[in-house]
């Protein structure tokens, strides 16, 4: 069973895909990276008032998420941000299911 297959049975996103899986062996110790994409088609939720949007635009360099560590191996999911032009808000980073629990 492939790795993709396994994340979509028990982490899917709903307007999210797997796309390519690094693995990494380094200072960090074992890595395995996991791209995502947004679906296609699908609409940024804007993260003030959680409303859909058209994109504004993309950011240029991946940011990294991390995923529980299992085997020993830690796990990131990278993901270009988009930015929303919300038509209440202004222009705000998107809201992502895997960034929620991470603000202090």
């Amino acid at each position: 069973m492939h790795l993709k297959t396994i994340l979509n049975k028990c982490n899917k996103f709903k307007s999210f895909v797997y796309s390519d899986i690094h693995y990494k062996d380094g200072n960090e110790g074992q890595v395995i990276e996991i791209d995502i994409n947004p679906r296609r088609n699908s609409r940024a939720v804007c993260s003030g008032c959680h409303k859909p949007g058209p994109t504004y635009d993309t950011m240029r360099e991946s940011r990294r998420f991390e995923f529980i560590p299992f085997w020993g191996v830690s796990f990131y999911f990278r993901y270009r941000m988009r930015r929303v032009g919300c038509t209440d808000c202004g222009v705000k980073v998107e809201e992502v299911p895997r960034g929620t629990g991470k603000m202090s």
